[in-house]
């Protein structure tokens, strides 16, 4: 029994740092598209998030609602995107497309928004995660990041030191009961 516990620590330990190497490197490349390469929704695996900031699609979208979006070339009218106006980036409604250019506009807008070339579309919208904006800014924060990797590896390194303790604690009882 003490061996198969001993085992599924160490799998446990295995499958800990797997984990935190992959948090490790979504942040670096999370890092790498916003800074250095001014990517305002990096898009990891054709997929990205973003937090609802205005209420220019009410009611389809409100405030602090977190939105997934994938990449695709297949767009079409009446179809939610996220799209870069230049300075910010813009989630509305589909209501004009062709192979260059598109219009859109949003539910609450009374009027349509300029015309943009396709190439501005980062993504259409294929989740909706209600109110868990606040949630995805929190952990976003570069703060709150360094505190959860600084807990991960402190809990990582502890979990080691407490095994190479374990033996010499052992090895004590087995003298003592000798």
């Amino acid at each position: 029994m003490k061996n198969v516990i001993k085992y599924l620590l160490k799998v446990l330990k295995i499958l800990m740092a797997v984990i935190v190497s992959v948090l490790i490197g979504y942040n670096l490349y999370l890092i790498n598209a916003q800074v250095v390469l001014h990517e305002k929704l990096p898009m990891p695996f054709g997929y990205g998030t973003a937090v609802v900031v205005s209420n220019s699609m009410y009611p389809y979208l409100e405030i602090n609602d977190l939105i997934i979006s994938e990449k695709t070339n297949d767009y079409e009218v009446g179809d939610v995107i996220v799209y870069d106006d230049g300075s910010v980036l813009v989630v509305h409604r589909l209501v004009e497309i062709d192979d260059k250019t598109f219009v859109a506009k949003g539910d609450a807008n009374d009027s349509n928004d300029r015309e943009y070339s396709v190439n501005l579309i980062k993504g259409e919208v294929v989740k909706i995660i209600p109110n868990m904006g606040v949630i995805q800014e929190f952990l976003a924060n570069p703060f709150v990041k360094l505190a959860g990797l600084a807990i991960a590896f402190f809990l990582f390194e502890l979990s080691f030191k407490m095994d190479k303790k374990k033996p010499k604690e052992n090895d004590e009882l087995e003298e003592e009961i000798k």
